[in-house]
C-alpha cells in the first residue's frame, strides 16, 4: 500500500543520514564547525534544530545564528523548536532535559499540535497502529495525559487514517482516510468537543495525496494522473476547510507546505525544476531557487518546510541526494523576498514535511 510516499521518503534519508554519518560528494560545501555541546539554547525564542552527526542536536535562532547545542539524538522537534522528539518516543526540552514520551514507535505520527505541547494520534496508551477496525482521533501531552477526541477512520489491510494537521490555536484536527492508493475522505473535528464540523469525499481514484495548513485552515490535494495508481500529477487545488471552498488552483506544482500565518505557500516544480515562495492567492513568487544541479530528471525532489511562528517567514531543507553517499542538505530561511542559504553540508534537519 503506497501511502506515506513522501514521509517515507524523508523519513529513510533521516534514518540513512544518522546511521552512516556520510558525508556529501564533490565540492559541495560543508557544514560550519560547530561548539562543544555543552551550550544549550535560552528557553523562549524559537528555534530550528539539525543533527550535524549522530547524538548531537545544534539549534539555530530565525537570523540563521547558532543557538545553542544539546548532546542527544533526536530527529524531530515541536513547530516552535522548544521540544525534540527522540526515535525511541522521549522528549526533551531545549536543555536536554527528558520531559516524556510519544509512542513515535508504534505507527505512523503522532502530529505535534501548534502549542508545541501536545499532539494529535490514532494510536492509543498500550497499543499499536494498525489494529483492525474503527479508530479514535486521542490529543496526547509528553506527561501522559490523553484523551479520546473523536472516532474517525478504519484500517483494514490496505486503508488507514492519518493526522493532517493539529491546532489548539484553532480548536481542530484535520484527518483523512486512505484506501488502497488513493485518499477518500478528509474531515475536520473540533479539539474540545469531537464535533465533526467539516467533511470532503473522494471518488475512487482521484486523490493522490493531501496535506493541510498549520491551523488545519487549508488543505492541498494533488489529485492522480489518469491511467497512474495513486500518482500525482493531475493538478493541484487549495481548498478551505471551513466551508470546502477552492480557492486556487495550479498547475505542474507540488505544495509542500504554508507558513504559519497559511499566507505562503512553498512549491516544487518539475517542470521549471525549481523551489519557490509563493503568495498563494495571487500566484506570485516571491523567492526561488533552482533544483540541486545534479538532481535526476523525473526524480521527485525531497524538500521540507518548517514556518516561524506567529509569522510568515519558512525554513527550508533541500535535500541534495537520496543516497548514503550523496547526503547534502541546503538549510535556507526566507524572509519576504530574500532566502538565505544558512547551512549546506551532511545534515538532518529537525523538521520534514508530510504527504498522505
Amino acid at each position: 500500500m503506497n501511502r506515506y510516499v513522501f514521509r517515507a521518503a524523508v523519513a529513510t534519508m533521516v534514518i540513512l543520514i544518522a546511521a552512516c554519518g556520510g558525508r556529501p560528494t564533490g565540492n559541495q560545501p560543508q557544514t560550519t564547525a560547530t561548539p562543544p555541546p555543552s551550550s544549550p539554547p535560552s528557553r523562549g525564542e524559537p528555534l530550528i534544530w539539525y543533527s550535524p552527526s549522530s547524538g548531537q542536536m545544534v539549534a539555530l535562532d530565525w537570523s540563521g545564528k547558532h543557538a545553542g547545542q544539546l548532546a542527544l539524538s533526536a530527529y524531530n522537534q515541536t513547530p516552535d523548536g522548544s521540544k525534540l522528539s527522540a526515535l525511541g518516543g522521549e522528549v526533551y526540552d531545549v536543555t536536554g532535559k527528558l520531559v516524556g514520551h510519544t509512542d513515535l514507535t508504534k505507527g505512523p505520527g503522532p502530529v505535534w499540535a501548534d502549542d508545541s505541547n501536545h499532539w494529535c494520534t490514532f494510536v492509543a496508551a498500550g497499543t499499536t497502529y494498525g489494529q483492525e477496525g474503527s479508530q479514535k482521533i486521542w490529543l496526547k501531552d509528553p506527561t501522559g495525559g490523553a484523551r479520546v477526541v473523536a472516532t474517525y477512520g478504519t484500517v483494514t489491510g490496505n486503508a488507514g487514517p492519518e493526522i493532517l494537521a493539529c491546532s489548539l490555536s484553532v480548536d481542530r484536527v484535520v484527518v483523512a482516510q486512505r484506501a488502497f492508493a488513493w485518499v477518500t475522505d478528509v474531515s475536520v473535528f473540533k479539539l474540545s468537543t469531537g464535533a465533526r464540523v467539516f467533511q470532503h469525499s473522494y471518488p475512487a481514484q482521484e486523490m493522490a495525496r493531501v496535506l493541510a495548513s498549520r491551523d488545519g485552515m487549508f488543505l492541498v490535494e494533488d489529485r492522480s494522473v489518469s491511467g497512474n495508481t495513486g500518482e500525482p500529477g493531475g493538478g493541484t487545488v487549495i481548498r478551505s476547510l471551513t466551508d470546502g471552498q477552492v480557492l486556487a488552483q495550479f498547475a505542474n506544482l507540488s505544495i509542500i507546505g504554508f507558513s504559519w500565518d497559511g499566507s505562503v505557500a512553498l512549491t516544487i516544480s518539475d517542470t521549471s525544476r525549481t523551489v519557490a515562495a509563493i503568495l498563494w492567492r495571487t500566484n506570485v513568487a516571491t523567492w526561488s531557487t533552482p533544483y540541486p544541479a545534479d538532481w535526476p530528471q523525473g526524480k521527485p525532489l525531497v524538500v521540507s518546510v518548517l514556518g516561524r511562528p506567529d509569522g510568515s517567514d519558512l525554513a527550508v531543507a533541500i535535500y541534495r541526494g537520496s543516497t548514503p553517499s550523496n547526503q547534502g542538505v541546503d538549510l535556507w530561511v526566507v524572509t519576504g523576498q530574500h532566502g538565505r542559504r544558512i547551512l549546506s553540508g551532511p545534515i538532518v534537519p529537525g523538521f520534514s514535511t508530510s504527504f498522505f
